[in-house]
């Protein structure tokens, strides 16, 4: 039986707003759920931040950010935890529009909020940081991809030879060898499969 307040997860992979199955404060939930969204096959990014006065830079940003994943969280600072980082007077737009203004962002699939007395660390145990890529992008900020885990990819995920070695490279080549593609650590992986040249 579902309790009352719990997340259906075909409510958060719906099209429109939907900000009360989207918005999940309390991180044993939003736990749950990206574990369930993950046994489903989904990649799961997670990025925070202020988000104050939202902007293009901020769409674009988020877009990069889902080009990661499948599922985009996306914390954001608590009004709180603003005035502590950026000063008294921020933040301009209050916690509620600015979690209100992302959910109508179509990049964003799920929000959460980071409290001050939340470490990054506590959010980022909803993904796998340990056995993530993480990259800093154009605009310093960090950007985690669940790509490279040890379980998510075999040659069998891949049509062509080219792929499997673009994807190879991606996450370390030949120095990590993460999903095991190169069996006899010669640089090439997935021989078998037909070349798409």
């Amino acid at each position: 039986m579902q309790r009352p307040n719990q997340v259906k997860i075909k409510n958060i992979l719906s099209a429109g707003v939907n900000l009360k199955d989207r918005f999940i404060p309390n991180l044993a939930e939003l736990r749950r759920i990206t574990d369930d969204l993950k046994r489903m096959g989904y990649r799961i990014v997670l990025t925070q931040g202020v988000y104050d006065m939202i902007h293009e830079g901020h769409a674009k940003y988020l877009e990069k950010a889902l080009s990661y994943g499948d599922i985009l969280v996306v914390g954001v600072d608590s009004d709180e935890l603003t005035r502590l980082r950026k000063g008294p007077n921020r933040p301009i737009v209050p916690q509620k529009e600015r979690l209100q203004m992302l959910a109508h962002l179509r990049h964003v699939s799920i929000l959460t909020v980071r409290e001050a007395k939340h470490g990054l660390g506590k959010l980022i145990e909803t993904g796998s940081l340990s056995e993530s890529k993480v990259e800093k992008t154009e605009s310093g900020r960090w950007l985690i991809d669940d790509r490279c885990k040890k379980e998510a990819v075999n040659c069998d995920n891949f049509e062509y030879q080219e792929d499997a070695q673009g994807m190879f490279e991606y996450c370390g080549g030949p120095e990590s060898d993460v999903h095991g593609l190169d069996g006899d650590d010669d640089g090439e992986v997935c021989e078998a499969l037909p070349s798409n040249q």
